[in-house]
């Protein structure tokens, strides 16, 4: 499930190719006509497998392309964990 206010997004449960692909679609209605980072909140996420880390890398690619910072909020320990298996842990900022 994915919320969103703003530039502001919450993501839980399981991360995968639908919601990834849904999360894309929510980043990009919200860099329309916003400024400043885009914010992805994952501490609900329980589950990440490799189409949901694809996603992140392409919605980290695409806000900063418009020259907006991307961050990763308070990653769940098993997204840390997987960003840290996968060596993809320093491709993200994280707060």
């Amino acid at each position: 499930m994915i919320k969103r206010a703003g530039t502001a997004l919450a993501l839980s449960g399981l991360l995968d190719h639908d919601q990834g692909m849904e999360l894309l679609n929510e980043v990009e209605r919200a860099l329309h006509g916003s400024v400043g980072r885009v914010v992805l909140d994952l501490r609900r996420v329980t589950v990440v497998d490799s189409r949901g880390l694809l996603a992140l890398i392409a919605t980290a690619r695409n806000v900063e392309q418009t020259g907006r910072a991307f961050v990763l909020r308070r990653p769940s320990t098993t997204v840390r964990r997987f960003l840290a298996l996968t060596d993809t842990a320093r491709a993200f900022a994280t707060e």
